[in-house]
Formats: structure tokens, C-alpha cells, sequence
């Protein structure tokens, strides 16, 4: 049964026990039942409490070893950087003075240049650039407004009426 099945036939059954003649059998009785269900959902509660302890276990250990994740990450980028910037001055300072004269085509038709095993080609991409984004037309600008939700708290509880804003209080079941 459900949880909120057992819920639901609780409160039946505490209706019931409310208007039954106290020391009857039929009080007796629904107390009985009433008992009976309270403990099947204490144990439900207990059980779930069990699985979000070990869910809260798996995510402190995830917490854990996300400072490690981050340092590789972190690394990943400092070497892409490294590898672009590297590039960049092969291209600039390098290839591109001599390219076009020591250049030849390759087995797919691109211009490459062959060193002592390695292969250089120039791969050219097209990317708009944009020097004054006043002169953009608004049809071609993306604005993006967010509520600064730190400076409304801080209004409203210094008791400042704020159109479409409120605060809101959120409660959360904690276990230990």
C-alpha cells in the first residue's frame, strides 16, 4: 500500500475514533488499527531515511573528489589553451611567411606543408567579428535581463514593496 493510501485510511479510521464511545470495543479496535498504521508508516519513513542517507553518502563522496575533477579539468583547459597558443605562433610566426612558397597539395587537394613527420595544413574558418555593438541592429543582438535576487531580498526585508517579487520560504526535511 502507498504511502499516501495509508494516509488516507489514517485519517478515515481517526474520524471514526473521534465519535466512537470512549471504552467501547469499536474505540479499542480503531485504536488498534490507528496504531498499526502509524507504525507502518514510521517503518516506511525509516526505510526511505535509510536510502536518502546512502544517497547523501554517494554525494559526499562524489563532494569528495570533485576538487580532484576540477584540478584535471582545469588542467584539461590549460593545455588546450597551451596547444592553441602554440599553434597560433606555428601559424604566425612560421608556417604562414613560407607557406605558400613550400606548400604542396596533398592526397585530398588542401594545401599542406611536410615536415619530418608531421603534416601542417591551414584550416581557414569564418567567424563574425564585431567591433562597436552600438552599431548593430537590435534584431541582431541577444539581451538577456536576470533578477538580481540578492539585492531584492535585501529590499524587501528592509521593507521595501517590490512589484513581482516576494520572498518565498521553502521548507526542508533534514536527517541525521
Amino acid at each position: 500500500m502507498k504511502s499516501q493510501d495509508l494516509l488516507d485510511q489514517m485519517q478515515e479510521l481517526s474520524i471514526h475514533h473521534a465519535f466512537a464511545e470512549e471504552g467501547s470495543l469499536e474505540k479499542d479496535e480503531l485504536t488498534k488499527e490507528l496504531n498499526e498504521l502509524k507504525g507502518r508508516l514510521l517503518s516506511e519513513a525509516d526505510s526511505l531515511g535509510h536510502w536518502v542517507l546512502r544517497l547523501k553518502a554517494e554525494a559526499g563522496a562524489m563532494d569528495a573528489h570533485a576538487n580532484e575533477y576540477q584540478k584535471i579539468a582545469d588542467g584539461y583547459k590549460q593545455k588546450s589553451r597551451s596547444i592553441s597558443k602554440t599553434l597560433d605562433y606555428i601559424m604566425c610566426n612560421i608556417i604562414h611567411p613560407v607557406f605558400q612558397e613550400l606548400a604542396s597539395k596533398d592526397k585530398t587537394g588542401k594545401l599542406a606543408l611536410k615536415s619530418s613527420g608531421k603534416t601542417f595544413r591551414v584550416a581557414a574558418t569564418k567567424q563574425v567579428a564585431v567591433d562597436d555593438i552600438d552599431k548593430i541592429p537590435q534584431e541582431y543582438k541577444r539581451i538577456e535581463t536576470k533578477p538580481d535576487k540578492k539585492a531584492l531580498k535585501k529590499a524587501i526585508e528592509a521593507g521595501t514593496i517590490i512589484e513581482g517579487a516576494w520572498i518565498s520560504i521553502t521548507h526542508k526535511l533534514r536527517l541525521y
